[in-house]
């Protein structure tokens, strides 16, 4: 019999807060921050972004792989706005005991999962040949999956489907190694609001790490790809 608490989401949450806190705090610092965001949105010429999001994070003190595919827009390698898809990789399950020291006592076994779309808005405070400090935030709708199941007996007690508001913030840095070659790390915390019954189930930090390969640069160096009259187009053979 296992039973579980808040204790390892809290010791993750606040230095995560912190670190976000402080980092922003130096940014707006900085920069006119929305001034910033309008100017980019209103001159840059945008490009299409599409690609995959997923990052690892924690459902109730359990480790999970958040999956995520997400398109949008980049203007001037300054400001990208995004729409994405995001779920849980596989259900978690957990095991705790309610009304203990009671006649009712019993032992449960919880299963969690959850999905959610979400827009997102990306702002580099810095950009050089080799380094991108980036601050993402991105607020949307989900939906939580929990089945209890008695441990004893294998019947299912409740099942929810609860909707939430994911908020999350987080931090990203990136080194190019090469042109087309990038390795990256980043740090967050994800809220989920409005929703006091999986507050306490999806509301967890969550980070990523990587490495970034460009496919139209490496395709460029291999000369398959050029550039014509400001167009990408093979490379006649």
């Amino acid at each position: 019999m296992i039973t579980t608490s808040n204790n390892y989401n809290r010791v993750l949450k606040f230095p995560a807060i912190i670190v976000l806190v402080l980092l922003c705090s130096k940014a707006s610092g900085q920069y006119r921050l929305l001034d910033s965001i309008k100017y980019y949105v209103t001159t840059q010429k945008p490009t299409l972004v599409v690609g995959l999001d997923g990052h690892k994070s924690f459902i109730r003190e359990a480790p999970v792989t958040i999956d995520g595919i997400r398109a949008g827009l980049d203007f001037g390698n300054k400001v990208r706005l995004f729409l994405g898809v995001y779920w849980s990789r596989h259900k978690v399950s957990r095991t705790y005991t309610q009304h203990i020291y009671t006649p009712n006592e019993r032992v449960v076994r919880q299963e969690l999962s959850m999905f959610y779309i979400a827009p997102t808005i990306e702002y580099v405070v810095y950009n050089s040949d080799r380094w991108e400090l980036a601050v993402p935030a991105r607020i949307g709708f989900g939906k939580g999956n929990r089945k209890r199941y008695d441990y004893a007996t294998g019947t299912l007690i409740e099942e929810a489907r609860p909707g939430f508001v994911p908020f999350e913030f987080s931090f990203r840095a990136m080194y190019r190694i090469t042109d087309w070659l990038n390795v990256s790390a980043g740090l967050g915390y994800r809220y989920a609001m409005f929703s006091s019954s999986v507050s306490d189930d999806f509301s967890a930090p969550h980070y990523t790490y990587g490495i970034g390969v460009s496919p139209i640069k490496v395709l460029k160096k291999l000369g398959v790809l050029e550039e014509r009259n400001g167009k990408l187009q093979l490379k006649d053979l």
